[in-house]
């Protein structure tokens, strides 16, 4: 990113300066800009945007929808078309005859892209916004679901089906839901890692922090910045982490834990006394 030098004229989105004489901005970028201060419209221009159109599909989603849709359609014996990935043209892709498309297209061009497949014959069910997928388009037909599925890009999105295969307008499917659903909860559970106590991650100060504990390390504290550790190396450790020595991480340990209280601590030494007795009769 180039540097921004004090007393520099801004610029808007579209290149319209600031008035140099007057420092008023002009009505254009005025309209750009929507009410924001000057630097919150600078820094929402660099935020990664999650739209649909960057709603890839985990494979594991994508092969049950698939496996889904040949089963109630019948469709064992037709080849299956992906024509949307980046950088692909759908309408100058090649579909035998036959073939069926079953893929997670860009939502944002959906009625563009059924209606072409109409006028050429070609089957297809696809991936659509689950509230606003239906269309003016009399041979389409709807597979609404109860489910939000989570792509790629992290986003989370409300998605059905939309389709010109078989003989209803709507119907549901809930066993489809509920396997994607099912599957998306396994997947996010499994993709909770245990580490080391030697491994410190934002992730554990945070609960250190949650139960009202302040713990620190000083900046003399021997450690190692990591990214993966080799028991998983396909894996980067969310956020990264400092590899810590032995004393450092039994502080970090033991912060983790509530500590007895005084009157608790008596008792236990108390009970404890008690086993010492029963074991010497």
């Amino acid at each position: 990113m180039a540097d921004i030098q004090l007393g520099e004229a801004p610029t808007g989105r579209t290149g319209e300066n600031i008035d140099d004489q007057s420092g008023v901005m002009n009505e254009t970028v005025k309209m750009d800009i929507q009410g924001m201060t000057k630097y919150d419209a600078f820094v929402e221009k660099f935020k990664p945007k999650k739209t649909t159109d960057d709603c890839y599909t985990p494979a594991p989603v994508y092969e049950a929808v698939r496996d889904w849709a040949v089963e109630r359609y019948g469709l064992q014996d037709r080849e299956i078309v992906r024509p949307f990935w980046p950088g692909g043209d759908y309408q100058n892709e090649t579909y035998p005859t036959g073939c069926v498309v079953i893929d997670n297209p860009p939502f944002s061009i959906l009625a563009t892209i059924c209606r072409w497949y109409l006028h050429h014959g070609i089957d297809f069910f696809l991936f659509g916004p689950g509230l606003s997928i239906f269309k003016e388009d009399r041979e389409l037909g709807y597979v609404i679901c109860d489910l939000a599925i989570r792509y790629e890009n992290g986003a989370e999105v409300p998605t059905s089906f939309i389709t010109n295969l078989g003989e209803n307008v709507l119907e549901t499917a809930p066993e489809l839901s509920r396997k994607i659903r099912e599957m998306q909860k396994k997947d996010k559970a499994q993709a909770k890692y245990e580490y080391p106590t030697e491994i410190i991650t934002a992730a554990k100060l945070r609960y250190i922090d949650s139960k009202g504990v302040r713990f620190a390390l000083p900046r003399s504290t021997p450690r190692e910045f990591v990214r993966k550790i080799d028991a998983n190396p396909t894996k980067n450790v969310f956020g990264a982490a400092f590899l810590v020595g032995k004393n450092a991480a039994q502080a970090q340990a033991q912060a983790q834990v509530f500590q007895l209280s005084y009157r608790e601590q008596r008792v236990l030494d108390a009970l404890t006394k008690m086993e010492g007795d029963i074991e010497n009769g």
